[in-house]
């Protein structure tokens, strides 16, 4: 449903633009750049989708860094765009808008309903499929197999799920039958890839083989790297009165130094230094030394302005804009003596936004489970890692900068 939007709503602001400016070039300059915006704050998906309200809104944040797309075009193609087209285009998107909610009511709950007959299945992985679950919004049916093959009863519409790499003979003969069959068979760590953005350490456990050849050699992506240069150049160039005013501030509240840098774990393990603006102050409390946040730095922090002299490692090559966090040495040692496959992380290169930073919370206590959590994020940018996910994770952080969602 999701590529199907995609692919009305570009169709329709397009030739709703050729109408207004007689011009391909801005027509579809208009078109890609609103469909960008519009994906970037998760317009496409379910949840947003039947919520009116909540789309309107985010429309509003897409249409916002459209048209601040738009306007650099302008200058740079002379576009014929003109004020009026603007609002025009806010009038037909706030419609585009409305017929979302239509379809979803006429034709989302028509989706028929999947059956699912997991295999090997067992209680430690409740908790993935209780999200498979919910991400299915109520398509999705769940039935546990029978040991017995002869006890296998397959309806039309039905997977069997695979939950384990090594089977018992009786699973195993359920399995071949199922291929005898002609029905679909489908193994857990792909599965869960069609409905969660992560892959859970307890899945990894299961497969280890799969797992371990997957992650067997580094990946480094050529587009990636020239995308990091040019986006970091802009970035840069855009971002340069609010870093200059961010040091201006920093400097008043208290006097003190204006950048922070901390020795940080890379790609394959090589260490390096990144930089950030300050946004602590070691205070005592009760006799001990902890860190504080600063005034500014609560704001710099919220909105991830404190993160922009990374650009600098970026440029170095220490780092690339997305990718895994990089540990400092304290969190590495930790999660790598407690969590299994914590190592995988590292094969490509770190970031400074990641799949886990927007769609996951800020960690910032060092416990197993949250690290686990944040751990299955990684793994699955790790596991996927291209061009593509690269990209949308950058879409995705302007809706987590937009909204105040990162620390």
């Amino acid at each position: 449903m999701k590529k199907l939007l995609i692919v009305l709503d570009f169709s329709l602001i397009l030739l709703f633009n050729l109408f207004l400016t007689k011009n391909i070039l801005a027509s579809a300059i208009m078109a890609v750049s609103l469909i960008i915006g519009f994906y970037s704050f998760g317009i496409y998906t379910s949840s947003v989708i039947k919520s009116f309200n909540t789309s309107l809104v985010r429309m509003v944040s897409g249409i916002m860094i459209a048209f601040f797309v738009v306007f650099i075009f302008i200058f740079v193609f002379r576009l014929p765009i003109n004020r009026f087209h603007f609002l025009y285009n806010i009038f037909f998107v706030s419609i585009i808008t409305f017929l979302h909610s239509l379809f979803y009511r006429a034709f989302y709950n028509k989706i028929p309903t999947e059956k699912i007959l997991r295999l090997a299945y067992d209680d430690e992985l409740s908790e993935v499929f209780q999200e498979i679950t919910v991400a299915a919004d109520g398509h999705l049916k769940i039935i546990d197999c029978p040991d017995d093959p002869e006890k296998v009863f397959l309806e039309d519409n039905t997977t069997l799920l695979v939950c384990r790499g090594k089977l018992e003979d009786k699973e195993s003969e359920i399995v071949t039958s199922c291929i005898e069959k002609g029905v679909n068979v489908e193994y857990l760590p792909l599965y869960i890839e069609k409905y969660l953005y992560r892959t859970p350490v307890e899945v990894i456990k299961r497969f280890p083989e799969y797992y371990n050849i997957a992650f067997s050699e580094s990946k480094v992506n050529f587009s990636n790297r020239v995308f990091d240069l040019l986006i970091s150049s802009l970035v840069l160039i855009l971002s340069s009165p609010i870093l200059l005013v961010s040091i201006i501030l920093i400097k008043l509240e208290d006097g003190k130094e204006i950048f922070f840098k901390q020795k940080r774990i890379g790609m394959n393990g090589k260490s390096f230094y990144a930089y950030k603006l300050r946004t602590m102050n070691r205070v005592e409390e009760n006799g001990e030394y902890v860190d504080k946040p600063t005034k500014i730095g609560n704001i710099l922090r919220k909105f991830r302005i404190n993160e922009l002299p990374q650009i600098i490692n970026v440029f170095n090559g220490d780092m690339s804009l997305v990718g895994p966090r990089p540990d400092v040495e304290r969190t590495m040692f930790f999660c790598e003596e407690e969590i299994q496959f914590y190592h995988f992380r590292r094969t490509v290169p770190q970031g400074i936004t990641g799949n886990a930073q927007v769609l996951y919370k800020y960690v910032d206590k060092l416990e197993k489970e949250t690290f686990s959590k944040r751990l299955s994020y990684d793994i699955y940018f790790v596991k996927n890692y291209s061009f593509s996910l690269y990209f949308t994770t950058l879409l995705r952080t302007v809706e987590t900068v937009a909204f105040g969602r990162g620390k």
